[in-house]
């Protein structure tokens, strides 16, 4: 096979992918040097802030820590808290930018309702508010700083690893899972080296290429893998730009899986991907087969969609196993977007959104 051609990716997108495992080492040298103090009998509840990649990284740690946090947390991607937020809540404010506006907005009201506040970003103006708090303020007030310069979606382990060790911390989780964390580093080098453009054929290269000139459907599991299939998505649309779509089983059984009869015509055009975790119960695996079954029989007893396609997890631990599917995703859209011939980097209607909403304060 002759050498794959991938100099449409002019910034460089496929380096910052390839080090992701560093990304997570440096993390966690800054998730170290953090600072806080038990508060686990003082707070009811947890509501963190944050839109696009930061909110998923929200998704994923509520996910992942289900079986530990012995109090709720809610994920809100808007401008406004919900009206329980209070003294007593544990509000986590992420921007990797650190001016995404909405997430300014829940912070200004934090401030006003008195809640804890930790705060992610690379600076700007949420690290500006943090820094005029009070040190005499009740309660927690702190700022985690991590490095700038990467597109927003890139920076996942910059938030992530300091997000869950301050959890545990702040004494909200049952362990640090510094033992998982290093196990997911390790594991994020092997498969960036399996994955490298000079390694093809190899599992996300086919992958792209199965999912080339379709519309990607991904199913997850609820309160689980779902926010693994959100995070396929928005990487698909962002780096591929195309859509893509996802959703959850067993919720899609009781209402989308109807959706898949008429329009036969357009369904030829999409393709799904059923995520698959070994914590998955033997009811949800059921369910998964039988939906795969319905998909694949139509009248002439060829499938609708273009490709059904089951990805397994790989690893020991749940953040292992729940990385390994993140990172295929991202290599995943990755070789789409050089299969477009399309830079993976710029999001130009988002800049041009950005600037409409700017210019009309």
């Amino acid at each position: 096979m002759e050498k794959f051609n991938y100099d449409v990716d002019e910034s460089k997108m496929l380096d910052i992918i390839l080090d992701f495992h560093n990304q997570m080492k440096e993390a966690l040298e800054i998730a170290k040097e953090v600072e806080l103090p038990d508060i686990s009998g003082s707070i009811d509840n947890i509501v963190y802030c944050g839109m696009g990649g930061s909110a998923i990284c929200g998704d994923f740690i509520k996910n992942l820590l289900r079986d530990e946090l012995s109090i709720p947390m809610e994920v809100v991607r808007n401008y406004s808290i919900p009206d329980y937020v209070n003294e007593k809540t544990l509000m986590i404010l992420v921007s990797y930018s650190g001016n995404t506006e909405e997430t300014l907005s829940c912070l200004s009201q934090g401030i006003e309702r008195k809640t804890n506040l930790l705060g992610i970003s690379s600076g700007g103006e949420l690290e500006r508010i943090f820094n005029k708090i009070s040190s005499t303020r009740a309660g927690i007030h702190k700022h985690i700083k991590i490095p700038t310069g990467f597109p927003p979606r890139t920076a996942f382990g910059f938030i992530f690893v300091p997000l869950l060790l301050s959890l545990s911390k702040l004494g909200l989780t049952l362990s640090d899972h510094l033992n998982d964390v290093n196990e997911t580093i390790s594991y994020l080098e092997e498969i960036a080296a399996a994955h490298h453009p000079d390694k093809i054929p190899n599992k996300a290269y086919n992958l792209a290429q199965e999912l080339c000139g379709t519309i990607p459907v991904i199913y997850g599991v609820a309160d689980s893998t779902v926010m693994i299939a959100h995070r396929w998505t928005t990487q698909l649309s962002e780096n591929g730009k195309i859509l893509a779509y996802y959703n959850a089983i067993p919720e899609m059984n009781h209402n989308e899986i109807v959706g898949w009869e008429n329009l036969i015509d357009v369904y030829k055009r999409i393709s799904v991907i059923f995520l698959i975790d070994n914590e998955d119960s033997k009811r949800i695996a059921l369910r998964r087969h039988v939906t795969k079954q319905l998909l694949e029989n139509d009248t002439d007893g060829k499938p609708f969609p273009a490709k059904i396609l089951e990805i397994k997890s790989k690893g020991i631990s749940r953040l292992t196993r729940w990385f390994s599917l993140i990172y295929l995703g991202d290599f995943v859209s990755w070789y789409l977007a050089i299969s477009y011939k399309t830079d993976p980097t710029p999001v130009r209607k988002i800049d041009i959104l950005k600037k409409s909403l700017a210019e009309s304060v």
